[in-house]
């Protein structure tokens, strides 16, 4: 296993969890544009560390890089039908659960995403979709939370077993 791959994945979990401390730390004294800035900015980590992870399974088990490696569901679509991964079907089964914390980290950063593109037409002023479904900053707080530590466990289980062999 490459060192790149792993420390790339460990950086971007560390910086989620440094942007998650400072989202908390400001979620009373800001205005909700620094607020929503900053929670953007926690997923974006999130996703990030998410990406670099699966970047680190291919590196791993030499699965052929498709043009689209943004998601486990994809990487599995593009590999052959004797071709074997435990840690990716596990992923792709959560990304396909549309009640787990992985389909709603991945829903959340698709919104931010599609929002993004969206401000590029002009003259057209559109209403943040993230800013009235998310109701209060705690639940926001526990929702990024439940993500980081929920994505951290996965990748330190997945390491571990794939070390095993």
């Amino acid at each position: 296993m490459s060192l790149s791959g792993l420390s790339l994945t460990n950086q971007r979990l560390y910086f989620a969890k440094l942007q998650l401390q400072q989202y908390q730390a400001l979620a009373d004294s800001e205005s909700e544009p620094a607020q929503q800035a900053q929670y953007e900015s926690v997923v974006f980590h999130l996703m990030q560390a998410y990406r670099s992870y699966l970047l680190e399974l291919i590196e791993i088990q030499n699965i052929p890089l498709p043009a689209e490696a943004g998601n486990a569901v994809a990487l599995l679509e593009g590999c052959s039908a004797d071709f074997v991964s435990p840690e990716l079907r596990e992923l792709a089964m959560l990304e396909k659960d549309a009640v787990s914390w992985l389909a709603n980290m991945l829903r959340a950063f698709a919104q931010l995403s599609a929002l993004n593109e969206n401000s590029h037409e002009s003259g057209v002023v559109h209403q943040s979709e993230i800013s009235l479904t998310m109701v209060a900053d705690d639940d926001r707080v526990t929702r990024l939370r439940n993500w980081l530590d929920s994505l951290s466990s996965v990748i330190q289980r997945l390491r571990a077993v794939s070390q095993e062999w």
